[in-house]
């Protein structure tokens, strides 16, 4: 039988059929090796899309001689890099890291186009890393399987968040061995000090790019909605820590499946874009903070001390640990007034309490006190004593604690709005009305007066509240999207308040 000979457009035909088997038989083998559940499988979804290729048009020229008409070409060109602003850390001796291969990256491209700030992201061992970030603000971590630190690495990783950096940590498909090992190792281990605890919903970072509410879950084939639970360690004001124990990666990565408990995709950019938005908008914040200021009386010689006392609670009773000091200094500074202040943290049950004619409380989380201790703050304050009480970032935890403190405290009296003529807002500075933050003027967008509240006994005040944050502006540091008292009128308020304690 002789040979069929093809004609050139039935060779073309048969060459192009053969092609799209051969890449069907090689995607095949890819899905077989990436897919999740596979003995090989190193992804829980598709790889990272290629960048695209970047062609810009020049001109060229023969060879002489000349004169000649410039030809066409075309030729890459090297766009500058963007720059890096996260590092994926290599965990293990595996390869249990690459799970989603392109989640950080895939997410800063998304929020590239969305801030309209170019920014990129590197991998590589935790040994290799400098720990410095004003080169890498974001440290991300994330794995199905459980993860420890040495002592040098655990060092390391805690004064990287003091100096401003931001440590992310993903348990991927919602693992629970690297969640508990990842909770452990902060919690017991790196920040023995500070707690590890979920983000209440009014907090910054659910609200500084997309306000974020409930969003949806997957578990298996099922979806629910609920609140995002991020967890995180604050230092100061601000989260340094920042792990999620439902999956984000996956959806940063752009997919989804049945494994575990993960955030739904478009929930999880949301969330993902808040937390590059907030890792850069508090890193100056806390650059700034990891330089601590010590109070010393510049000239003259103290006619006497004067005891602030900051009263101690389970709430993170020193969250603005900078806002007193500088507060003294500018007492110093606006009064000339030549008093040595001195700043002690104060129990509640303590005996000498009546040795401070000052008390100040603030923080961010809800918080009690015994019987014992509001029955000795109730006799400290109706002979003579007097406390100023700020929300820190004007959180509603804080606030709600604080309302049904006093409530206790004073059952027969209530916190009252303080008029403008009041003494206090006239003693020093009036304070006819007060300068807040954006994100305060948004909420409340009629809002005048002095933004303050006070309890009365006897004719005197003793107790003083702003629901908006004071020690923010005291510290100087900005703290973006926080509910605040503007920093110029924050420092007045304090003032008055140290010259009326004295005074009265």
């Amino acid at each position: 039988m002789l040979p069929k000979f093809l004609t050139a457009a039935e060779e073309r035909e048969n060459m192009t059929a053969r092609k799209a088997i051969i890449s069907m038989t090689t995607l095949g083998v890819a899905l077989l090796v990436l897919w999740p559940g596979s003995s090989h499988g190193t992804s829980c979804g598709p790889p990272p899309s290629a960048r695209p290729h970047r062609i810009k048009g020049g001109e060229g020229f023969p060879p002489l001689p000349l004169p000649v008409t410039p030809l066409r070409r075309t030729e890459k060109k090297r766009p500058p890099s963007p720059p890096t602003i996260a590092v994926k850390v290599k965990l293990g001796s595996g390869d249990d890291w690459t799970t989603d291969p392109g989640d950080i990256q895939r997410l800063l491209d998304l929020t590239s186009g969305r801030l309209e700030l170019p920014y990129t992201s590197k991998q590589m061992p935790l040994d290799e890393f400098n720990f410095d970030p004003t080169e890498s603000p974001i440290l991300y971590f994330t794995g199905h399987e459980a993860v420890s630190f040495t002592n040098g690495q655990r060092r390391k990783l805690r004064e990287y968040a003091i100096l401003g950096g931001t440590i992310w940590a993903d348990a991927c498909c919602g693992a629970k061995p690297f969640a508990g090992s990842f909770r452990r190792e902060m919690s017991q281990k790196i920040f023995p000090d500070r707690p590890l605890s979920v983000l209440p919903l009014d907090h910054p970072l659910y609200s500084i790019y997309h306000q974020i509410g409930k969003i949806r879950y997957r578990k298996g084939k099922e979806y629910y909605t609920d609140v995002p639970k991020l967890e995180a360690v604050e230092i100061g004001c601000r989260a340094a820590v920042i792990f999620t124990p439902y999956d984000l990666s996956c959806g940063w990565d752009g997919h989804t499946h049945e494994h575990g408990e993960r955030v739904d995709v478009g929930d999880a950019q949301r969330i993902g874009t808040n937390m590059v938005a907030y890792a850069l908008a508090y890193y100056r914040s806390g650059l700034m903070f990891s330089h601590r200021v010590q109070y010393q009386k510049t000239e003259g010689i103290a006619d006497s001390d004067f005891f602030v006392g900051r009263l101690k609670h389970e709430g993170d009773c020193n969250s603005d640990p900078d806002g007193l000091q500088n507060l003294m200094l500018e007492v110093e500074k606006e009064t000339k007034v030549k008093v040595n202040f001195k700043v002690k943290d104060v129990d509640p049950l303590r005996s000498d309490l009546f040795s401070f004619p000052f008390l100040y409380i603030s923080g961010h989380n809800s918080f009690s006190f015994t019987d014992a201790e509001r029955s000795n703050l109730r006799e400290y304050l109706t002979k003579g004593g007097f406390l100023l009480a700020d929300s820190c970032c004007g959180r509603a935890a804080f606030d709600a604690s604080f309302r049904n403190e006093m409530s206790k405290i004073f059952p027969d009296k209530k916190l009252q709005p303080l008029p403008p003529d009041s003494e206090i807002c006239q003693i020093h500075y009036k304070l006819d009305s007060t300068a807040c933050s954006p994100r305060v003027m948004a909420l409340e967008p009629d809002l005048t007066g002095p933004c303050l509240e006070g309890i009365t006994v006897d004719g005197k005040l003793v107790v003083l509240y702003s629901k908006y944050d004071l020690g923010c502006g005291w510290e100087r540091i900005p703290h973006p999207h926080t509910l605040q008292v503007e920093m110029k009128d924050a420092f007045k308020i304090g003032i008055n308040c140290i010259i009326y304690a004295m005074t009265h």
